[in-house]
């Protein structure tokens, strides 16, 4: 099964819960959760299954606390791919907000990413940010013609 690309048939329980983490804190990172960023949290949690971790997890969602982090070693591939589809949910509502960001930050370097290549990526999602504006643009463009 893949979610944003990440593999998770290939993880262990403990990258699971990283990568549910990861994205709950992503979605509540600025304090609006969008309904693309609800769709990934219940894919992501579900693949927990039944347990205390996902009533955990659940629970600091509903709060809008940040679940924490730890650093996780795990493939480059696997790991990059966990990191682009924060990016991508961050940059869903087609704005990046400041503590968007920080997390996104906070994410990678977690994953052992340095801090040049972080600010890369960030910059590749306010790219994709910029693009979806003008195809809104266009869009509207379109149907007036």
């Amino acid at each position: 099964m893949k979610i944003g690309g990440i593999d998770v048939d290939s993880m262990s329980q403990q990258e699971k819960l990283w990568v549910a983490c990861a994205i709950a804190g992503m979605a509540i990172a600025d304090e609006k959760v969008t309904e693309p960023e609800v769709k990934f949290l219940k894919e992501t949690v579900s693949l927990l299954g039944n347990s205390s971790q996902v009533k955990g997890l659940k629970e600091k969602i509903q709060k809008r606390e940040k679940p924490k982090l730890h650093a996780l070693e795990m493939d480059r591939k696997q790991s990059f791919r966990i990191l682009r589809h924060l990016a991508r949910m961050a940059a869903s509502d087609r704005k990046l907000s400041y503590t968007e960001t920080e997390f996104l930050m906070h994410a990678g370097e977690k994953l052992g990413y340095p801090e040049s290549f972080i600010h890369e990526l960030i910059e590749w999602a306010n790219q994709q940010v910029e693009a979806d504006l003008v195809l809104v643009q266009l869009s509207r463009k379109a149907q007036e013609l």
